[in-house]
């Protein structure tokens, strides 16, 4: 009953008879040649908001990561202690501040997001966001594994 149409049959569905359904299978080619036919469409690209959220994150990730590890390097078995009241000074003037912008700016990312993915103006930027968030997770984990 199923029928598989050619590149060259549009995307929706046509039934000819109650009993008959066609499916099209287009091509790769066919489908980038569709998206860029389509107005607005911003399937296969990321938006600015997002090379944003990386750029921004991956800088304050990296400064963050540094100087957050200086603090642990020359400490005994290479970890933080909680009581240790130079090296909690240290984070809050060097590491937080990193910290703190960057979470300013995902906050303020992820309104962006959700309003993107209600507006249907596409997921590249919820997406990128949820991998950044994953990235400060992973870097929290490793970060409490040196902190005592």
């Amino acid at each position: 009953m199923f029928r598989a149409l050619s590149d060259t049959t549009p995307l929706h569905v046509r039934s000819h008879a109650p009993d008959t359904c066609h499916i099209a299978f287009p091509s790769l080619p066919s489908l980038t040649a569709m998206m860029r036919e389509c107005p607005g469409s911003n399937a296969m690209r990321m938006s600015k908001a997002a090379w944003f959220c990386l750029l921004a994150n991956t800088v304050g990730l990296g400064f963050y990561l540094h100087f957050i590890s200086k603090l642990w390097a020359g400490m005994p078995g290479d970890v933080l202690y909680a009581n240790d009241g130079p090296g909690a000074i240290s984070w809050g003037l060097t590491a937080f501040p990193f910290e703190a912008a960057c979470t300013i700016i995902n906050l303020i990312l992820l309104v962006g997001a959700v309003r993107r993915v209600i507006l249907d103006r596409g997921w590249s930027l919820m997406v990128t966001w949820a991998i950044v968030l994953g990235a400060w997770m992973v870097m929290d984990l490793y970060f409490a594994s040196h902190f005592v």
